[in-house]
């Protein structure tokens, strides 16, 4: 099986995923307002600006030496980036937020499906892991070289990093949406029976979240744990972290 961007509603974040509405952080921050609450992501019609947007970088390399590793002259970088485990509610809080931003939204997952013409889990098995994520670090590349929010599946972290490191270096601003165990499993399916491909569902996703949250910690600007509550209040934490003064 897959690291999980692929369960759940089509092959990425289940669309019913909800937050919390508080924002703790590497700095804490804090979002609530009033939650209106979505089954598919929308917005409230009110735009939240971003210091972020519009910041450009030359063309570079990777820090491993691969091409492609900087922003071209002229080019935006995303008001912001998503990242987390499956289930956290990055497609639907990513959706409604740059509804409110009146701004592109990007899944990477989403464009990876596309691209293929199959969801991301049987491309992920076809492929095996080294190929898949080559074809999702392109896929990264090209998002985070454009304004826009941004969702990435959860495993994409790992080979950004270094990418996600200058996208704050250069104003770009990372949350990490987590979830609860017991809250994530149900909107990604895996509390139904189902066949898999290799253990129990139950300790592949715990086992991954442990795994990746340090990378996920090491990029965010705060974290918004999604267990809880609906897609506004947490879309409203996201934004407030954008909202607040910049070190």
């Amino acid at each position: 099986m897959s690291d999980g961007e692929h369960m759940g509603d089509a092959a990425h974040d289940s669309g019913d995923a909800r937050g919390n509405g508080t924002a703790h952080d590497s700095g804490s921050a804090h979002g609530n307002g009033s939650a209106h609450d979505s089954g598919s992501a929308h917005g409230n019609g009110s735009a939240h600006d971003s210091g972020s947007a519009h910041i450009h970088r030359d063309a570079g390399t990777n820090d491993d030496g691969r091409a492609g590793g900087g922003y071209g002259v002229g080019v935006s970088i995303p008001r912001l980036v998503l990242v987390g485990p499956p289930g956290a509610g990055k497609s639907a809080v990513g959706a409604e937020a740059a509804q409110r931003l009146a701004v592109p939204f990007v899944d990477t997952d989403t464009v990876l499906a596309e691209r293929s013409g199959t969801s991301v889990g049987e491309l992920f098995v076809d492929l095996g892991e080294e190929r898949f994520r080559e074809l999702e670090e392109q896929i990264v590349a090209e998002a985070l070289a454009a304004d826009g929010v941004v969702a990435l599946g959860s495993g994409a972290v790992e080979r950004a990093a270094s990418r996600l490191e200058r996208y704050v270096a250069d104003g770009g601003t990372v949350v990490f949406l987590d979830v609860s165990l017991a809250a994530g499993m149900p909107r990604v399916g895996l509390n139904a029976p189902r066949s898999v491909a290799l253990g129990s569902p139950r300790s592949q996703f715990s086992s991954m979240a442990a795994r990746r949250r340090p990378a996920y910690e090491a990029v965010a600007a705060a974290v918004v744990d999604t267990s809880g509550t609906d897609v506004g209040d947490a879309t409203d934490a996201v934004l407030a972290v954008l909202e607040r003064p910049r070190n």
